[in-house]
């Protein structure tokens, strides 16, 4: 269906999603060519969505849309069943609990489109920062515009503590107390309620039945009780934030209306759009150790500076820009047995890990001809040169 001089953009693009996990298109109408079976190329909206499959794969789901089609009329009324839950609107309407202004609807029939633009709008907010607890924030203020009148999000550390990183209203005008964010009581393997069972990998969890306040089993629920009432709630949704390894924090999405709750149905769009915040905000998380790894790499590589009675040595290094936390910059100062001191600053060309690493051996190796053989400072770089050609011959450093 893709037309020929369409089809390299398609595969270098899906493929650079396979490396990269980051996508342009997931989730967002894109107008495209396509080949009719005729041999005609007609204009096409397509959306591209992830799935899980039933033996747990990652497919991808297209749909495709020919622009030209008129738009489907909606299905008729079925009065046999409560229409408000039978066929509620996708993804709902949600208004602020003390305004007067009328809901909203959305027609039944035209409920997809309401969905592809909450996952394109998600997706919209999950670029332009590489922070995770930045990229939650955002995500948050998407979601209570289009789906709850709440949104909270939990991270869990490495240590399994839980922190509240936001709680956000679909008004901007309406705060909540600070003693709510920060560090939540411990988390047992016995703890109940719906937030630590989503942490323990269930969910996600429709919370319709809201237990009262003096009814707490344990101090983490005590905490989540509080925050539920004072956030005056009808329903909740309680969704996994979920890595490939782990399940490292949670959503919880909030209605404070009893006209238009949370319902079965809703589930499972909400843990698909939520699979893929979770992809989102785990690749920035293992961005960000990366770069903390490296930057603790880089300040391990950095020697210490020698006492010398008639020196006063010191040293600055800082990373050459915000992107490039590790690379090839060195120093170096150390006293050859004859009592001279030798200075050396150097560069190995590149910004990675590969650039220090090459960066620790050329300054290892030469501390050691150094010391082997005491002899004027160009001697002694000359004989670096040659022996940097064994491990790294196609590289290119400087040094003074």
């Amino acid at each position: 269906m893709i037309p020929e001089h369409l089809r390299t953009r398609h595969v270098t693009a899906f493929t650079s999603l396979l490396l990269t996990g980051e996508s342009r298109i997931l989730g967002r109408q894109i107008p495209v060519p396509a080949l009719h079976r005729d041999g005609r190329v007609i204009p096409i909206r397509l959306s591209v969505q992830t799935q899980e499959a039933v033996d747990g794969r990652t497919v991808f789901v297209a749909r495709l849309t020919a622009t030209t089609a008129p738009p489907a009329s909606p299905a008729p009324p079925d009065t046999t069943r409560d229409d408000r839950h039978s066929r509620r609107p996708v993804p709902g309407p949600v208004r602020l609990p003390s305004s007067t202004r009328k809901v909203k609807a959305v027609d039944p029939g035209r409920a997809t489109p309401e969905w592809l633009s909450l996952f394109a709008d998600t997706g919209g907010a999950l670029t332009g920062t590489l922070d995770p607890r930045e990229r939650l924030r955002r995500v948050c203020h998407v979601l209570t515009r289009e789906l709850a009148d709440w949104c909270v999000a939990d991270l869990v550390d490495e240590q399994g503590r839980v922190e509240r990183i936001c709680v956000v209203h679909r008004d901007p005008r309406v705060l909540v107390s600070g003693v709510h964010l920060g560090r939540l009581p411990a988390m047992s393997r016995n703890t109940q309620g719906s937030l630590p069972k989503v942490l323990r990998s269930a969910g996600p969890l429709l919370v319709t039945g809201i237990p009262p306040l003096s009814r707490p089993q344990n101090p983490l629920d005590a905490r989540q009780l509080e925050l539920v009432e004072q956030l005056g709630a009808s329903s909740a949704v309680v969704a996994p934030l979920r890595s490939q390894r782990e399940v490292f924090g949670a959503l919880t999405m909030v209605r404070v209306l009893d006209e238009h709750p949370f319902t079965k149905e809703d589930i499972p769009l909400i843990a698909e759009l939520v699979r893929g915040i979770a992809l989102a905000v785990d690749n920035a998380r293992l961005h960000q150790h990366t770069l903390s790894n490296a930057e603790h790499l880089q300040r391990a590589l950095l020697p210490g500076l020698p006492r010398v009675a008639h020196l006063e040595l010191a040293a600055r290094y800082v990373p050459s820009s915000t992107t490039a936390e590790v690379g090839g910059d060195w120093y170096d100062a150390f006293v050859l047995p004859c009592g001279d001191t030798v200075l050396v600053i150097g560069d190995v060309s590149g910004h990675d890990l590969q650039a220090a690493v090459a960066m620790s051996t050329l300054r290892n190796m030469l501390r050691g001809i150094t010391v082997d053989r005491p002899e004027p400072p160009g001697d002694v770089l000359h004989r670096l040169d040659r022996a940097s050609h064994t491990p790294y011959p196609l590289s290119t450093a400087t040094c003074v």
